[in-house]
């Protein structure tokens, strides 16, 4: 059997390798230059662009950053 994962985010590529676990061929498709989904890096001219969630998964960064009065940080 063949299944077609759409995605190479963190969800698409856990459930392309949870397919091919059960022993199916898996084709992921993707419309970046690289996987990654939300996680992906973009390189050009010398610089790197953080395209993902950067401040939700790493909370202290948010707890260090100067915060004017009217700002409120919700925390799950």
């Amino acid at each position: 059997m063949r299944a077609i994962v759409i995605g190479s985010g963190v969800g698409g590529l856990s459930a392309a390798i949870r397919l091919a676990a059960m022993g199916l061929q898996v084709l992921v498709l993707e419309k970046l230059p690289g996987p990654g989904g939300r996680a992906f890096v973009h390189r050009a001219e010398g610089f790197t662009f953080d395209m993902g969630p950067t401040v939700i998964t790493v909370p202290p960064m948010a707890k260090c950053t100067p915060q004017r009065r009217s700002t409120k940080w919700i925390m799950a």
